[in-house]
């Protein structure tokens, strides 16, 4: 299934591997060649597609797959739909045939969910086109399409992000009824993340001296690749750079002891679909940002076809690899670091750091400290990237008024910015230099809406810890400007305010290296983000 280009493209490599002698069974393969560009069903579907959408080229190519049944022959009934470059099948494909015979009623197609990446991922879908035609499969993608549409910022949605609307927000737009995807079984499709290790989707964050010795653990040949749980040795060594008193030892190997025990892990939400450990992959995908590591090479390597000219691009230039991961799927992603990261504070009752996409995080608990008799009692976060001018912070935190930050120096000069005091209504900043307060000014203004009873949703509508919260940006540039930008829920606008600090401040933020500081009343317990982005 292609363009014209595209298929001249797999032709020519067809007839390249049989000149070669070398590839086995391509004696035994029929291939038949569908031009999605010229049909008139495709064409009709993209005159139907979103116009606010502008779609490319390989956006139209990915689209062509999940109204197959647009294209294909009106004697096909069902076909298996294969990313090819950055699959390997290892298994009798015959069996992923078979799982068509697990289709409930309302069933249509099936996908595996992937638990480190947050989604269903169409690296491998089971289409049952005869009941796509007859179901008016057509109509139920373009809703899907549509409905995504403005929660996305005018970012329009291709095939996978569709099947994740079909099944992961199947609800939360406004579809009735029973999905129509089915979740295919865990061992067609493995995705080679060590999910323990937070930054391991982002390989270019690893030093390349260490980056060129890991492998993916449950790769244990080039055919042999298992479904791998973290061990206690895995967990453990998450750890291995922090300072371990006896409490916090005894939480780590509580909490170790415990995953390290789990026969089943990487489960879809909301369902009992889970991946055994250890069980042998029958297909294994190597998508996104994946492809960096070094190992893929090698893996790949050993599994290319014998090509006469072996291809001059490699998988880091593929086209499609932009829709990996799409606004959503980073908003997911997001979501699901700090979850984790939530989890960990609570078990370990520690501040807890990770990296996501190009940015150091910390998530940090601000709470009353016993024996302090202050207003405002503050939390140090612990990103210790020496940073200077320029400089931005993105916080985001539970607190429903009071929240304060404080940037500066340690036993030095400080910026406080505090956000909806007088009960979320107004922000004011203040510098703080040996022991002397000055206020700098003030707006009334503020991401919060205060409590009035009830604490009610953010204006963002994110939530942290299973409670609303509010995310507000600082900024500060080489002269000292400062700006303050967030959503103002009041105004039903965004808010951009700011000043020059005073010169021996600036002096002191240009010096570095900079600290930051969250804190709460005393009586408050609430959660922050605290995010910069990641020195090289």
């Amino acid at each position: 299934l292609g363009d014209a280009p595209g298929l001249a493209s797999w032709r020519a490599a067809v007839v390249e591997l049989e000149e070669g002698h070398e590839a086995k069974y391509l004696d035994q393969v029929e291939f038949e060649y569908m031009d999605f560009a010229s049909s008139a069903g495709f064409q009709a579907f993209k005159r139907e597609y979103p116009r606010e959408c502008e779609v490319s080229e390989i956006g139209w190519a990915l689209l062509a797959r999940i109204v197959c049944h647009e294209i294909l022959p009106p004697d096909v009934d069902k076909v298996i739909a294969l990313d090819i470059g950055d699959v390997v099948v290892f298994d009798d494909v015959r069996k992923l045939w078979e799982l068509f015979d697990d289709f409930d009623d309302h069933h249509i197609l099936a996908a595996a969910y992937v638990d480190a990446l947050h989604h269903v991922n169409g690296g491998a879908v089971l289409y049952d086109v005869r009941r796509m035609r007859e179901r008016d499969f057509t109509a139920l993608v373009l809703s899907a399409a549509k409905s995504a549409l403005p929660q996305r910022s005018g970012d329009c949605i291709h095939d996978q992000s569709i099947l994740n609307v079909l099944w992961t927000h199947w609800q939360e737009h406004g579809f009735s009824g029973l999905s129509p995807l089915m979740l295919l079984p865990c061992r067609w499709m493995v995705v080679p993340v060590a999910e323990w290790q937070m930054q391991w989707n982002t390989p270019g964050m690893w030093l390349p001296e260490v980056a060129q010795n890991l492998r993916y653990p449950g790769i244990i040949s080039a055919d042999h690749v298992e479904v791998y749980c973290p061990t206690a040795l895995d967990l453990l060594s998450v750890w291995s750079f922090l300072t371990i008193t006896t409490d916090f030892n005894r939480r780590v190997r509580r909490l170790v002891l415990d995953e390290a025990s789990k026969p089943y892990r990487y489960c879809a939400p909301k369902t009992r679909h889970c991946c055994k450990c250890g069980e042998r992959a029958s297909l294994l995908h190597i998508p996104g940002d994946l492809k960096d590591w070094p190992f893929v090479t090698t893996f790949f390597g050993f599994h290319s076809p014998p090509w006469k000219v072996p291809p001059t691009a490699g998988l880091e230039s593929a086209l499609t690899r932009n829709f990996w991961l799409k606004n959503e799927r980073f908003e997911s992603e997001k979501e699901a670091l700090i979850g984790q990261a939530e989890g960990l504070a609570e078990t370990l009752d520690s501040q807890v750091c990770f990296s996501r996409q190009a940015k150091k995080c910390c998530l940090v608990r601000t709470k009353e400290i016993p024996g302090l008799d202050f207003n405002v009692h503050y939390q140090t976060v612990n990103l210790l990237d020496h940073a200077k001018l320029p400089l931005r912070v993105e916080f985001q935190t539970t607190a429903p008024y009071d929240g304060h930050v404080l940037i500066g120096m340690s036993g030095s000069d400080h910026v406080e910015i505090a956000v909806g005091v007088r009960n979320g209504e107004y922000s004011t900043v203040r510098w703080f230099s040996n022991g002397q307060v000055a206020s700098l000014g003030g707006k009334q203004s503020s991401p919060m809406r205060g409590v009035l009873g009830d604490i009610v949703a953010a204006a963002d509508g994110a939530v942290v810890a299973g409670k609303p919260s509010v995310h507000f940006v600082v900024t500060v540039d080489e002269e000292g400007r400062m700006e303050i930008e967030y959503a103002d829920p009041k105004a039903q606008r965004i808010a951009n305010w700011g000043m020059y600090l005073p010169g021996p401040l600036t002096e002191v933020l240009r010096a570095g290296p900079v600290q930051y500081y969250v804190g709460t009343p005393p009586e408050m317990t609430e959660t922050w983000v605290v995010c910069v982005a990641a020195q090289d």
